[in-house]
């Protein structure tokens, strides 16, 4: 029984592994997923966006005046997703904790929501 629980908590810890990507490694990556034009803007600007304040860091995670940001597009833990720690609208229909790790595209496709609605404007 215990090694089925050390199993079963290994396989957690690689499914949840967080990662740094490489500017460039990115760029191909967002690509892939559909972001080069979307809604005019060009893959490099999205690239930059995750360039800081995450330095390309899927596991980044900062709070700004008692609201906690997440990923790589520092989404709003109060706007985005839900943290289950605060209220949050939510708007990406997404728990915090997916923006964390090394499978961006969820994070894409709330970004692309966030794109949609408010534009660069929200960074």
């Amino acid at each position: 029984m215990k090694t089925l629980h050390l199993l079963s908590f290994c396989l957690l810890m690689v499914a949840n592994e967080t990662r740094k990507f490489e500017d460039c490694e990115l760029f191909y990556k967002l690509r892939d997923l559909g972001l080069d034009g979307f809604r005019g803007i060009d893959v490099k600007q999205y690239v930059c966006m995750a360039g800081f304040p995450a330095n390309y860091n899927t596991e980044y995670y900062e709070t700004e005046e008692g609201v906690p940001h997440y990923g790589l597009f520092h989404l709003s833990g109060q706007e985005w997703c839900f943290n289950e720690r605060r209220p949050s609208q939510n708007k990406c229909n997404i728990s915090c904790d997916y923006l964390l790790d090394d499978d961006i595209a969820d994070d894409v496709r709330c970004l692309k929501k966030v794109i949609t609605k408010k534009g660069l404007e929200y960074w």
